[in-house]
């Protein structure tokens, strides 16, 4: 008992530390549109951000969310990053018909940082057309979230990390898996995580496939 309360408190130093870091990359982009003179952008933007802490503050004292509650979340943040890159950002969110919005759940915060890993480490790289989807859907007792982007792919974006700082370490990548490890410890069948590199035929990279899988039936219950 005393082991897990431990990781319950883990958890929610993780979760509160979610939204300082996300704070930090939003107000730098702020802080540009009001250097550039671009007062207008920086008004919506600030107004969009303010909706978004709203929702990110009530979720981190959540364990769970619903997926529309989660949806609603993603939204928010994909219409700052749209902002952010002038509309050379499209995206879409789609739920199979077997997804029920309302009663299912999955850990708070869980899906935003690899969204967020895709925009910054794979899109944010790529000239042209960004395209970023996203799609909940049900297999067997699992809910399935795939995040797919058409960025630079991993290694390309490893590479210009190294280049700019050598020492450049995602604390978002790995505050999550932190927190799946101790998610992992309260469930009868783990959370697991998927990453895939897409690549064409003549091997070079397309981008990248997110695929977490949540089991549902653990999800009824209170989920640290």
């Amino acid at each position: 008992a005393v082991e897990q309360q431990f990781r319950d408190s883990e958890l929610k130093a993780l979760r509160s530390q979610m939204n300082p870091h996300f704070v930090f990359n939003a107000l730098n982009s702020i802080q540009e549109y009001i250097m550039l003179n671009e007062k207008r952008l920086a008004g919506k933007y600030l107004g969009k951000f303010a909706d978004l802490m709203r929702t990110y503050l009530h979720h981190s004292q959540q364990k769970a969310v619903t997926v529309q509650e989660e949806v609603e979340a993603l939204e928010l943040y994909l219409e700052l990053e749209k902002l952010r890159f002038e509309d050379t950002l499209t995206y879409t969110i789609h739920l199979s018909s077997e997804v029920d919005a309302e009663r299912m759940s999955l850990p708070a915060l869980i899906v935003q940082p690899y969204v967020e890993n895709a925009i910054k480490h794979g899109l944010l790289h790529k000239s042209g057309a960004r395209q970023l989807d996203i799609l909940f859907e049900v297999d067997e007792n699992d809910l399935l979230c795939t995040i797919k982007d058409n960025g630079v792919g991993r290694k390309v974006s490893e590479d210009i990390n190294k280049n700019r700082s050598p020492n450049h370490t995602s604390y978002a990548t790995g505050a999550i898996q932190e927190r799946i490890t101790l998610i992992n410890y309260s469930l009868v069948r783990p959370l697991q995580v998927k990453i895939i590199d897409v690549e064409s035929k003549d091997g070079s990279s397309e981008g990248t496939r997110v695929v977490l899988r949540v089991p549902i039936e653990s999800m009824v219950h209170s989920v640290v």
